[in-house]
């Protein structure tokens, strides 16, 4: 069960007094220091999704359709109109509901740990390529 903190419960100690703890010792935590990365891709019971963050949406101007092309160690997402034959649909919280795509994003990025029942964040945004209908088409390394 939780506990209440109250007021009295802690000592409340001024800088620089004899009771202050010395923070010389401690180690910086630093949250840069963890693993991220542009994209997720979720596993739950053996389904896979790929997840777009943030920073990738909002370059691809909240695109609803994309179309993914592989490379060697990359992929270029490309916002497409909902018509285009062999587009990805966007769902709700940037969610690209195909098993296929992650495994084949899986396999380019060989140097990350993917969890079962878990959403692994990998890969990097690489550039930004504006294409000649003036959207814009992001490169991600998985290096």
């Amino acid at each position: 069960m939780s506990k209440l903190i109250k007021s009295n419960n802690y000592k409340k100690v001024n800088f620089g007094s004899e009771n202050a703890v010395d923070l010389s010792n401690f180690t910086e935590l630093n949250a840069g220091s963890g693993r991220k990365g542009d994209i997720g891709i979720t596993e739950t019971c053996g389904s896979y999704r790929v997840v777009l963050y943030s920073t990738i949406l909002s370059l691809l101007e909240s695109a609803e359709n994309v179309k993914v092309y592989l490379g060697e160690r990359m992929i270029a997402v490309k916002p497409v109109s909902p018509d285009t034959p062999g587009a990805y649909e966007i769902k709700k919280g940037g969610i690209i509901y195909s098993s296929d795509l992650a495994e084949k994003i899986i396999a380019l990025a060989t140097s990350v740990e993917f969890k079962p029942n878990a959403t692994t964040r990998c890969g990097r945004i690489e550039q930004v390529q504006t294409n000649e209908d003036d959207t814009s088409t992001v490169i991600i390394s998985f290096e």
